[in-house]
Protein backbone atom coordinates (compact mmCIF):
# COMPACT_ATOMS: atom_id res chain seq x y z
CA UNK A 1 0.00 0.00 0.00
CA UNK A 2 2.84 2.18 0.76
CA UNK A 3 4.87 1.77 -2.65
CA UNK A 4 4.73 3.52 -5.98
CA UNK A 5 4.77 7.18 -4.08
CA UNK A 6 5.46 9.90 -5.99
CA UNK A 7 8.56 12.42 -4.64
CA UNK A 8 5.55 14.94 -3.66
CA UNK A 9 4.44 12.65 -1.29
CA UNK A 10 7.15 11.16 0.15
CA UNK A 11 8.18 14.95 1.13
CA UNK A 12 4.60 15.55 2.39
CA UNK A 13 5.01 12.82 4.64
CA UNK A 14 3.68 8.88 5.11
CA UNK A 15 0.42 7.88 4.28
CA UNK A 16 -1.67 5.35 5.76
CA UNK A 17 -3.49 1.89 4.85
CA UNK A 18 -7.36 2.05 6.01
CA UNK A 19 -9.93 -1.08 5.28
CA UNK A 20 -13.04 1.08 4.88
CA UNK A 21 -15.89 -0.71 4.06
CA UNK A 22 -17.91 -0.62 0.83
CA UNK A 23 -21.90 0.18 -0.34
CA UNK A 24 -21.65 -3.84 -1.32
CA UNK A 25 -20.59 -4.84 2.22
CA UNK A 26 -17.32 -5.85 1.27
CA UNK A 27 -14.05 -4.04 2.18
CA UNK A 28 -11.47 -1.88 0.58
CA UNK A 29 -7.93 -0.67 1.43
CA UNK A 30 -7.31 2.45 0.78
CA UNK A 31 -3.87 4.39 0.64
CA UNK A 32 -4.81 7.45 2.26
CA UNK A 33 -3.14 10.98 3.89
CA UNK A 34 -2.31 9.97 7.48
CA UNK A 35 -4.36 13.02 8.62
CA UNK A 36 -7.91 10.78 7.98
CA UNK A 37 -9.10 7.35 9.38
CA UNK A 38 -11.94 5.33 8.69
CA UNK A 39 -13.75 7.40 11.44
CA UNK A 40 -13.44 10.64 8.99
CA UNK A 41 -15.15 8.98 6.14
CA UNK A 42 -17.73 7.72 8.50
CA UNK A 43 -20.70 10.35 7.91
CA UNK A 44 -22.58 8.34 10.72
CA UNK A 45 -19.54 9.46 12.86
CA UNK A 46 -18.60 12.96 11.67
CA UNK A 47 -20.45 15.36 9.77
CA UNK A 48 -20.02 17.36 6.64
CA UNK A 49 -19.33 20.20 8.48
CA UNK A 50 -16.07 18.48 10.31
CA UNK A 51 -15.40 16.02 7.85
CA UNK A 52 -14.55 19.34 5.35
CA UNK A 53 -12.36 20.73 8.29
CA UNK A 54 -10.75 18.22 8.63
CA UNK A 55 -9.73 18.41 4.97
CA UNK A 56 -9.13 22.02 4.99
CA UNK A 57 -6.66 21.57 7.97
CA UNK A 58 -4.85 19.16 5.76
CA UNK A 59 -4.73 21.34 2.65
CA UNK A 60 -3.16 24.56 5.12
CA UNK A 61 -0.52 21.89 6.67
CA UNK A 62 0.21 21.00 3.22
CA UNK A 63 3.95 21.50 1.38
CA UNK A 64 1.87 23.08 -1.05
CA UNK A 65 1.85 26.04 0.99
CA UNK A 66 4.44 25.24 2.95
CA UNK A 67 7.05 23.94 0.55
CA UNK A 68 11.04 25.23 1.13
CA UNK A 69 10.81 27.61 -1.85
CA UNK A 70 8.41 29.76 -0.57
CA UNK A 71 9.78 29.90 3.09
CA UNK A 72 13.39 31.17 1.01
CA UNK A 73 11.57 33.36 -1.51
CA UNK A 74 8.91 34.97 1.22
CA UNK A 75 11.67 36.09 3.18
CA UNK A 76 14.55 37.09 0.64
CA UNK A 77 16.69 35.04 3.27
CA UNK A 78 18.77 34.31 -0.58
CA UNK A 79 19.63 37.62 -0.93
CA UNK A 80 17.11 40.27 -2.97
CA UNK A 81 18.59 40.09 -6.35
CA UNK A 82 18.27 36.37 -6.30
CA UNK A 83 15.01 36.33 -4.48
CA UNK A 84 13.72 38.55 -7.84
CA UNK A 85 14.82 36.68 -10.36
CA UNK A 86 13.36 33.27 -8.62
CA UNK A 87 9.92 34.89 -8.05
CA UNK A 88 10.12 36.55 -11.95
CA UNK A 89 11.16 32.61 -12.87
CA UNK A 90 8.22 31.34 -10.58
CA UNK A 91 5.54 33.33 -12.43
CA UNK A 92 6.84 32.59 -15.69
CA UNK A 93 6.35 29.10 -15.01
CA UNK A 94 3.31 29.39 -13.52
CA UNK A 95 0.94 30.97 -16.46
CA UNK A 96 1.44 27.08 -17.84
CA UNK A 97 0.60 25.67 -14.55
CA UNK A 98 -2.49 27.19 -13.53
CA UNK A 99 -4.24 28.00 -17.19
CA UNK A 100 -7.18 25.81 -16.45
CA UNK A 101 -8.36 27.51 -13.52
CA UNK A 102 -11.74 29.26 -15.58
CA UNK A 103 -12.10 26.64 -17.39
CA UNK A 104 -12.56 24.04 -14.73
CA UNK A 105 -15.13 26.43 -12.95
CA UNK A 106 -16.83 26.35 -16.20
CA UNK A 107 -16.97 22.79 -16.14
CA UNK A 108 -18.06 22.28 -12.70
CA UNK A 109 -20.76 24.62 -12.99
CA UNK A 110 -21.91 22.60 -16.19
CA UNK A 111 -22.15 19.34 -14.08
CA UNK A 112 -23.66 20.20 -10.94
CA UNK A 113 -27.41 20.93 -10.68
CA UNK A 114 -28.35 22.50 -7.51
CA UNK A 115 -29.14 26.47 -8.98
CA UNK A 116 -27.75 27.91 -5.46
CA UNK A 117 -24.21 26.20 -6.43
CA UNK A 118 -24.48 27.25 -9.79
CA UNK A 119 -25.22 31.06 -8.54
CA UNK A 120 -21.97 31.11 -6.50
CA UNK A 121 -20.04 29.40 -9.23
CA UNK A 122 -21.13 32.59 -11.62
CA UNK A 123 -20.50 34.88 -9.44
CA UNK A 124 -16.52 33.50 -9.24
CA UNK A 125 -16.51 33.65 -12.94
CA UNK A 126 -17.91 37.24 -13.13
CA UNK A 127 -14.62 38.30 -11.18
CA UNK A 128 -12.43 35.79 -13.19
CA UNK A 129 -13.87 38.43 -16.41
CA UNK A 130 -12.78 41.29 -13.91
CA UNK A 131 -16.33 42.31 -12.65
CA UNK A 132 -16.38 43.02 -9.21
CA UNK A 133 -19.15 44.51 -6.42
CA UNK A 134 -18.95 48.24 -5.67
CA UNK A 135 -17.01 47.44 -1.99
CA UNK A 136 -14.36 45.36 -3.27
CA UNK A 137 -13.52 48.13 -5.75
CA UNK A 138 -13.45 51.24 -3.08
CA UNK A 139 -11.11 48.22 -0.92
CA UNK A 140 -9.19 48.53 -3.87
CA UNK A 141 -8.72 52.05 -3.84
CA UNK A 142 -8.06 52.36 -0.31
CA UNK A 143 -5.00 50.33 -1.48
CA UNK A 144 -3.35 52.69 -4.31
CA UNK A 145 -5.13 50.38 -7.73
CA UNK A 146 -7.58 52.70 -9.32
CA UNK A 147 -10.72 50.41 -10.31
CA UNK A 148 -10.32 50.96 -13.95
CA UNK A 149 -6.69 48.57 -13.61
CA UNK A 150 -8.72 45.83 -12.39
CA UNK A 151 -12.53 46.61 -13.89
CA UNK A 152 -13.45 44.86 -16.78
CA UNK A 153 -10.18 43.12 -17.60
CA UNK A 154 -10.07 39.28 -17.27
CA UNK A 155 -7.64 38.22 -14.73
CA UNK A 156 -5.48 35.72 -17.98
CA UNK A 157 -4.57 39.70 -19.19
CA UNK A 158 -4.09 41.05 -15.44
CA UNK A 159 -1.51 38.29 -15.22
CA UNK A 160 0.44 38.95 -18.20
CA UNK A 161 0.15 42.86 -17.02
CA UNK A 162 2.03 41.72 -13.65
CA UNK A 163 4.44 39.38 -15.17
CA UNK A 164 5.35 42.33 -17.86
CA UNK A 165 5.73 44.97 -15.31
CA UNK A 166 7.38 42.78 -12.77
CA UNK A 167 9.76 42.15 -16.02
CA UNK A 168 10.37 45.76 -16.27
CA UNK A 169 11.38 46.38 -12.59
CA UNK A 170 13.52 43.65 -12.98
CA UNK A 171 15.48 45.62 -15.74
CA UNK A 172 15.26 48.98 -13.69
CA UNK A 173 16.53 47.39 -10.16
CA UNK A 174 18.99 45.11 -10.96
CA UNK A 175 19.73 45.54 -14.72
CA UNK A 176 18.77 41.62 -15.53
CA UNK A 177 16.56 40.95 -18.71
CA UNK A 178 15.10 37.42 -17.31
CA UNK A 179 14.66 34.77 -19.70
CA UNK A 180 11.14 32.93 -19.45
CA UNK A 181 12.09 29.65 -17.71
CA UNK A 182 9.83 27.15 -17.77
CA UNK A 183 10.82 23.68 -16.99
CA UNK A 184 10.25 20.95 -19.66
CA UNK A 185 7.82 19.06 -17.06
CA UNK A 186 5.78 21.88 -15.71
CA UNK A 187 2.76 21.70 -18.40
CA UNK A 188 3.20 17.90 -18.25
CA UNK A 189 2.45 18.14 -14.02
CA UNK A 190 -0.97 20.11 -14.56
CA UNK A 191 -2.03 18.36 -17.90
CA UNK A 192 -2.21 14.74 -16.50
CA UNK A 193 -3.40 16.16 -13.33
CA UNK A 194 -6.05 18.23 -14.48
CA UNK A 195 -6.96 14.90 -16.69
CA UNK A 196 -7.09 13.09 -13.78
CA UNK A 197 -9.34 15.47 -11.74
CA UNK A 198 -11.96 16.05 -14.85
CA UNK A 199 -12.35 12.57 -15.60
CA UNK A 200 -13.79 12.30 -11.57
CA UNK A 201 -16.27 14.51 -12.35
CA UNK A 202 -17.53 17.77 -9.68
CA UNK A 203 -15.40 15.66 -7.22
CA UNK A 204 -12.13 15.91 -8.69
CA UNK A 205 -13.38 19.41 -10.18
CA UNK A 206 -14.09 20.79 -6.52
CA UNK A 207 -11.34 19.65 -4.77
CA UNK A 208 -8.95 20.88 -7.80
CA UNK A 209 -11.06 24.43 -7.10
CA UNK A 210 -11.79 24.52 -4.02
CA UNK A 211 -8.84 22.70 -1.60
CA UNK A 212 -6.56 23.16 -4.70
CA UNK A 213 -6.69 26.68 -5.77
CA UNK A 214 -9.20 29.32 -3.64
CA UNK A 215 -8.53 27.93 -0.17
CA UNK A 216 -4.89 28.54 -0.44
CA UNK A 217 -4.31 31.38 -2.83
CA UNK A 218 -4.47 33.85 0.01
CA UNK A 219 -1.92 32.37 1.59
CA UNK A 220 0.46 31.45 -1.46
CA UNK A 221 0.52 34.82 -2.70
CA UNK A 222 0.93 36.42 0.54
CA UNK A 223 3.89 34.67 0.81
CA UNK A 224 5.17 35.46 -2.67
CA UNK A 225 4.02 39.26 -2.13
CA UNK A 226 5.76 39.30 0.97
CA UNK A 227 9.21 38.09 -0.87
CA UNK A 228 8.40 40.86 -3.80
CA UNK A 229 8.12 43.64 -1.28
CA UNK A 230 11.62 42.65 0.41
CA UNK A 231 13.30 41.89 -3.07
CA UNK A 232 12.05 44.48 -5.19
CA UNK A 233 10.49 47.71 -5.37
CA UNK A 234 6.76 46.83 -6.41
CA UNK A 235 4.01 49.18 -5.87
CA UNK A 236 0.62 47.96 -5.07
CA UNK A 237 -0.63 48.65 -8.57
CA UNK A 238 1.89 46.74 -9.73
CA UNK A 239 0.74 44.12 -7.77
CA UNK A 240 -2.93 44.40 -7.75
CA UNK A 241 -3.06 40.85 -9.62
CA UNK A 242 -2.16 39.14 -6.03
CA UNK A 243 -3.64 42.16 -3.73
CA UNK A 244 -6.75 41.26 -5.76
CA UNK A 245 -6.79 37.50 -5.23
CA UNK A 246 -5.50 37.74 -1.70
CA UNK A 247 -8.69 40.09 -1.14
CA UNK A 248 -11.40 37.78 -3.18
CA UNK A 249 -10.22 34.54 -3.23
CA UNK A 250 -10.97 34.49 0.31
CA UNK A 251 -14.84 34.70 0.05
CA UNK A 252 -14.42 32.59 -2.87
CA UNK A 253 -13.23 29.70 -0.10
CA UNK A 254 -16.24 30.37 1.96
CA UNK A 255 -18.60 30.30 -0.67
CA UNK A 256 -17.05 27.37 -2.63
CA UNK A 257 -17.48 25.86 1.19
CA UNK A 258 -20.85 25.22 0.64
CA UNK A 259 -21.12 23.92 -2.35
CA UNK A 260 -17.94 21.12 -0.56
CA UNK A 261 -20.73 20.36 2.29
CA UNK A 262 -23.30 19.41 0.06
CA UNK A 263 -21.23 17.30 -1.91
CA UNK A 264 -19.58 14.95 1.11
CA UNK A 265 -22.71 12.95 2.27
CA UNK A 266 -21.25 9.68 1.77
CA UNK A 267 -18.09 7.31 2.54
CA UNK A 268 -17.29 7.54 -0.98
CA UNK A 269 -18.11 11.20 -1.52
CA UNK A 270 -15.49 11.66 0.74
CA UNK A 271 -12.86 9.24 -0.26
CA UNK A 272 -13.03 10.38 -4.09
CA UNK A 273 -12.79 14.10 -2.25
CA UNK A 274 -9.80 13.57 -0.30
CA UNK A 275 -7.47 11.43 -2.66
CA UNK A 276 -8.42 14.05 -5.43
CA UNK A 277 -7.21 16.96 -2.82
CA UNK A 278 -4.14 14.65 -2.48
CA UNK A 279 -3.25 15.15 -6.11
CA UNK A 280 -3.63 17.97 -6.66
CA UNK A 281 -1.70 19.51 -3.73
CA UNK A 282 1.28 16.75 -4.61
CA UNK A 283 1.19 18.31 -8.13
CA UNK A 284 1.86 21.87 -6.72
CA UNK A 285 4.63 20.39 -4.61
CA UNK A 286 6.57 18.44 -8.18
CA UNK A 287 6.05 22.29 -9.71
CA UNK A 288 8.24 23.84 -6.86
CA UNK A 289 10.28 20.89 -7.53
CA UNK A 290 10.77 20.90 -10.89
CA UNK A 291 11.30 24.81 -10.84
CA UNK A 292 13.86 24.37 -8.49
CA UNK A 293 15.92 21.42 -10.49
CA UNK A 294 15.63 23.56 -13.58
CA UNK A 295 16.43 26.95 -12.23
CA UNK A 296 19.81 28.55 -13.46
CA UNK A 297 20.23 30.00 -9.91
CA UNK A 298 20.17 26.35 -8.64
CA UNK A 299 23.09 27.45 -6.37
CA UNK A 300 21.30 29.10 -4.09
CA UNK A 301 19.50 26.19 -3.07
Amino acid sequence: CSGGKTDAQVENGMNVCESLPKSNGDTEILDIPGNFDSISFDPTLTSTEEFVKQVEGYTLSHLAINHHFLQKVSSASIGKENTAKLLFQFFTAYTRFNKEFAGNVTRLRDIITNPRHKVILDANLAEENGIYNEETLVELEGLGIGRESVQNIPHPELYKDFVANFRMILQRSYNYDPRDIVPENVEGINKETIAELTADGKFGLLAGIHFGSELIVPELYSKLLQGLRLSCDMSNEDARFLILHIDVDQTHAENLRKIIIDNCVTMEDRIRIVKNTEKILNARVEFYNALISSNIESQNW
